[in-house]
C-alpha cells in the first residue's frame, strides 16, 4: 500500500496545536460487552556478535507543537518488557501519552490510551494484550546453491524462487483457485509461523511449521497460545510482495483464521500508521475492505480531509484507484482540518478531547446490534475469538450516608443498600454481580468466568488509606479470604503497579481477595459469585493536610490516569479489568465493569499473585477461551479453531474478498 500525506511544512504554516489538553465530560464508547486475547511475539535473530536483534513492537507517542507525531523511539527488546515493571510500562502498538489535565483538580499528567484498544471499544470490545514475547528465527545462510534454515520458496512448486531470508521477512504470493478461478493472497512463510491452512491453488494445503530446523535451547518453536481462542500476533521487520504482488504492506492477517503480522515500516516515527493493528484484529473477526459498507465514500457529512475518503477503520489500506484508509496524523486531540487529519483520540471522537469533530474522521466501526441486518459490529461479536464481558456496578458512599440506588444494564432488578458506616469512611457496595452473558454466537464455555477472585481499590496519588480502617459489613453473605494494603510498585505481588509512576511508592492499593475452591477437574467456584453482593468501608486521607478526604476529593468526570479512585475487579477467568469512581448522585459515586478506564490496561493476571487461588492444588489453570472450536476446513490435522462460525460448523480459510486491485486475494488481508 502507498501513503500520501500533507507535508510537515504546510502543517506548521496552518495549525499550531497545544499539547496540553483538558478532559471533555462522556465519551463515545459503547458500553464493553466482550473481550479479545492478543498474544504477541515479536520475531528476533542472533546476529555475527551473538547480539539478538528484534523488531519494534510498541511507541509511546504525544504531538509536537506543529501537529506532527512525536512518537520517539520504538520498543524493540521483548525480554526488557517482560519483567514485572516492563509489563506495566511497554506499549503494545501506540500508546497516547500526551499531556492532559484533571477538569476536577487542574492537576495535569501523562495520558495513557492504547489507540488500538480505543478503536475496538467504540464497538463495545475491549482488547487484552498479553506481555509481548519473542521468537527467535534460526541464522538463514546460503551460499547460492544451498541454504540451511532459511525461509524459502517451498519445495515442489512453480513458483518463483525468492531470495532466502530469516523468519523476520514474510514472503507475499497469490495462487488461483482451478476450480474456482479466485485468486487469493498468501504467505507461505506466515503460515509456517501461524502453523495455518493454505487455500485451494496452493502446491500443497499445510507447510511445515516453523522451524524447520533441531529444536534446542536457543531455537524453539513460534510461541503460540495453546487455546486457539486467543489471537497470535507476529511483528517483523518486512512484507515482502513477489510479482505480481507489489506494493508496500503494513499489515497481514489471515481472515476469520488466527494470525497477525505487523511490519516494521507501521512504527514509522514520521508517519507511524496508529491504526495498522486495530484494521488487522478486524480482518480476524471476519471483516474485510469490500464488506459491510467498510470503503464506501464518507459523504454527507463533515469529513473536511478529502472529497471521498476512507473514514472506516476497515477501509482499504491503499491509494491506488480506490478509496483509501484515513490514517490519524498524531497519536491525541489534535484536530482535523481541510488539509490533513486530525489526532486519533479526536479523529474516532472518543470524547476525551477538548473538542470533537461534527462528525467521526476516522477509524470508524460501523455499529449495529440487531439480527435483520449484518453490521462490522455484530459481525465482529459473533467470532468465537471475544469472550463475554463480567457486568459489575459498584457505588461509593459517604460515611453515614444510604448508597444510591443502583441497576446492571445486564439485569432488571434494581438494589438498594446501606452501607456500614465509621466517622469521614467511604462506604463501598460492589455489585449485585450480574449473571455472565453469553457471547453473541450464543457460546460461554469458560465455567470459571461466573465469580469474582479479587478486587483491588486503588486510590488517587496524594492520598493514604487510614489503618486500621477496613471494615466489611456484618451483613455481607460471605466474609473475605484475606485483604492487603499495597505500595505502587511493591509489597508481595505485583497487583498495584502503576504503568506511568513505576517507582512512586505513595500509590496506594486495597486488595481483598475472596474464597476460590475446586469443584472437578478445571472447574472452580467462588464466594463472590453471580447474584451477591460484598460491602465494605475504609477512611481514606489527604497526605498534604491529613483531614479525611470526599467523594468530591476523589471522584473524576473522565479517566486521568493517577488522579482517580479506581476498582479493579478480578475474574476467575483470569481477566482483570478497572473502572473508576465517576460521580453518581450529589451524594454517590459509581463505576462499572463494563465501563473500562481507557487509562488503565486491562489484563490476564497471574494466578500466583492471588493467595485465594495460588496454593490450590492442582494449580489453577491458565486462560481459556468462552468462544466454540471450530474444526477447521480441509486441516489434515483436524485443527480446530476459533473463527465466525458461517452456519456450516467449520471454519474456512478464508471467505471474503481481500485486498485492493493490486493486492487480490481473501485468505490473507493486507493493510
Amino acid at each position: 500500500m502507498r501513503d500520501t500525506r500533507p507535508s510537515t511544512s504546510r502543517i506548521l504554516l496552518l495549525f499550531l496545536f497545544s499539547m496540553a489538553a483538558c478532559l471533555a465530560s462522556g465519551t463515545a464508547w459503547a458500553q464493553a460487552t466482550s473481550y479479545l486475547v492478543i498474544n504477541p511475539i515479536d520475531v528476533c535473530v542472533i546476529t555475527g556478535n551473538n547480539t539478538t536483534s528484534c523488531q519494534p513492537f510498541g511507541m509511546n507517542c504525544t504531538t509536537n507543537t506543529d501537529g506532527t507525531p512525536n512518537c520517539g523511539t520504538a520498543y524493540t527488546d521483548p525480554v526488557a518488557a517482560a519483567t514485572t515493571q516492563g509489563i506495566a510500562t511497554t506499549p503494545i502498538g501506540f500508546v497516547d501519552q500526551s499531556t492532559i489535565t484533571n477538569p476536577t483538580t487542574g492537576a495535569t499528567t501523562k495520558n495513557n490510551v492504547n489507540l488500538t484498544r480505543a478503536m475496538w471499544l467504540q464497538a463495545g470490545i475491549d482488547v487484552v494484550f498479553l506481555p509481548i514475547q519473542q521468537y527467535i528465527s534460526p541464522t538463514c545462510t546460503s551460499n547460492g546453491t544451498t541454504t540451511n534454515n532459511c525461509n524459502t520458496t517451498p519445495p515442489n512448486t512453480t513458483w518463483p524462487n525468492w531470495t532466502a531470508t530469516n523468519y523476520q521477512t514474510l514472503h507475499l504470493w497469490q495462487v488461483t483457485c482451478p476450480t474456482t478461478g479466485v485468486t487469493y493472497l498468501v504467505s507461505p512463510d506466515f503460515a509456517a509461523l501461524t502453523n495455518y491452512t493454505l487455500p485451494c491453488g496452493s502446491p500443497s494445503p499445510t507447510v511445515s511449521i516453523s522451524p524447520t530446523y533441531p529444536i534446542t535451547s536457543t531455537f524453539l518453536p513460534p510461541p503460540l497460545y495453546p487455546d486457539a481462542r486467543v489471537m497470535n500476533m507476529f511483528f517483523v521487520d518486512t512484507l515482502a510482495p513477489i510479482s505480481p504482488v507489489s506494493g508496500t504492506y503494513y499489515g497481514l492477517s489471515w481472515i476469520n483464521g488466527n494470525g497477525i503480522a505487523i511490519a516494521k515500516n507501521t512504527f514509522s516515527q514520521n508517519s507511524p500508521r496508529f491504526d495498522t493493528l486495530a484494521h488487522e484484529i478486524g480482518h480476524v473477526l471476519n471483516l474485510d475492505h469490500g464488506t459491510l459498507n467498510a470503503n464506501n465514500a464518507c459523504t454527507g457529512r463533515n469529513y473536511p480531509y478529502q472529497t471521498q475518503n476512507g473514514c472506516n477503520a476497515m477501509a482499504a489500506g491503499s491509494n491506488s484507484g480506490q478509496l483509501f484508509r484515513i490514517v490519524p496524523l498524531s497519536s491525541g486531540c489534535l484536530a482535523s482540518s481541510s488539509s490533513y487529519s486530525g489526532g486519533s483520540l479526536y479523529d474516532i471522537d472518543t470524547g476525551l478531547c477538548p473538542t470533537a469533530p461534527k462528525a467521526p474522521q476516522a477509524d470508524q466501526i460501523l455499529l449495529g446490534t440487531g439480527t435483520k441486518t449484518a453490521t462490522q459490529q455484530s459481525t465482529a461479536l459473533a467470532s468465537n475469538f471475544l469472550n463475554p464481558q463480567q457486568s459489575v456496578i459498584s457505588a461509593a458512599t459517604a460515611g453515614s450516608g444510604t448508597a444510591a440506588a443502583t441497576m446492571s444494564t445486564t439485569t432488571t432488578t434494581t438494589t438498594s443498600t446501606t452501607a456500614p458506616s465509621s466517622s469521614g469512611a467511604i462506604n463501598f457496595t460492589i455489585g449485585p454481580f450480574a449473571p455472565v452473558q453469553p457471547n453473541a454466537n450464543g457460546s460461554n464455555n469458560n465455567p470459571n468466568n461466573q465469580f469474582i477472585v479479587a478486587l483491588i481499590l486503588a486510590i488517587p496519588d496524594g492520598f493514604n488509606f487510614y489503618k486500621p480502617s477496613l471494615t466489611f459489613d456484618p451483613k455481607n453473605t460471605f466474609q473475605p479470604y484475606s485483604s492487603e494494603y499495597l505500595n505502587g510498585n511493591r509489597g508481595t505481588n505485583n497487583n498495584c503497579l502503576k504503568p506511568l509512576a513505576g517507582t512512586q511508592p505513595s500509590v496506594q492499593c486495597l486488595e481483598i481477595d475472596f474464597l476460590v475452591t475446586k469443584t472437578s477437574p478445571g472447574i472452580f467456584q467462588g464466594s463472590f459469585n453471580t447474584g451477591t453482593t460484598f460491602s465494605f468501608s475504609v477512611v481514606i486521607t489527604n497526605q498534604n493536610t491529613g483531614g479525611v478526604a470526599t467523594l468530591s476529593d476523589l471522584q473524576c468526570v473522565t479517566p486521568v490516569p493517577l488522579q482517580c479512585l479506581n476498582l479493579t475487579y478480578v475474574f476467575g477467568d483470569l481477566h482483570a479489568t478497572t473502572s473508576f469512581f465517576a460521580p453518581s448522585t450529589s451524594t454517590s459515586l459509581t463505576a462499572n465493569s463494563n465501563a473500562p478506564d481507557v487509562t488503565v490496561p486491562s489484563v490476564l493476571v497471574n494466578p500466583a499473585d492471588f493467595p485465594s487461588i495460588a496454593s490450590l492444588s492442582p494449580p489453577y489453570p491458565p486462560f481459556m477461551g468462552s468462544g466454540n472450536l471450530l474444526p477447521l476446513s480441509n486441516s489434515p490435522t483436524n485443527q480446530k479453531a476459533a473463527c465466525t462460525d458461517l452456519g456450516s460448523g467449520t471454519c474456512p480459510p478464508g471467505k471474503a474478498p481481500g485486498c485492493s486491485s493490486s493486492k487480490q486475494g481473501s485468505v490473507g488481508a493486507c493493510d
